[in-house]
């Protein structure tokens, strides 16, 4: 006989149907309960173990985009414009 996942309890199959792994519902949902409670700490544990969990990479600077200076003056439009160029630059698209 095979037992529940959960409770441990006994249980009885029903011959030409899929073999049983839990006694009722509430053991279903309480098994996998469980097991996503136990990621999140096993989770929270390994971050709390680094060092600096929020470390980030600062690549560039504020005055420069994809490795090109920003020039002084320039509107959000033509920004946004000067910046569509570099990536079209980058990628190799070529403009018709």
């Amino acid at each position: 006989m095979d037992h529940c996942k959960h409770c441990g309890k006994e249980l009885t199959h029903v011959e030409g149907r899929k073999k049983k792994a839990f006694c009722n519902v509430n053991c279903r949902n309480k098994y996998f309960y469980a097991g996503r409670k136990r990621m999140i700490e096993q989770a929270k544990a390994a971050l709390a173990k680094q060092e600096n969990p929020k470390q980030t990479v600062i690549v560039g600077s504020e005055n420069e985009f994809m490795g090109h200076p920003i020039p002084e003056g320039l509107s959000s439009i033509q920004l946004a414009v000067w910046k569509n160029t570099i990536k079209v630059k980058a990628v190799g698209v070529k403009k018709m």
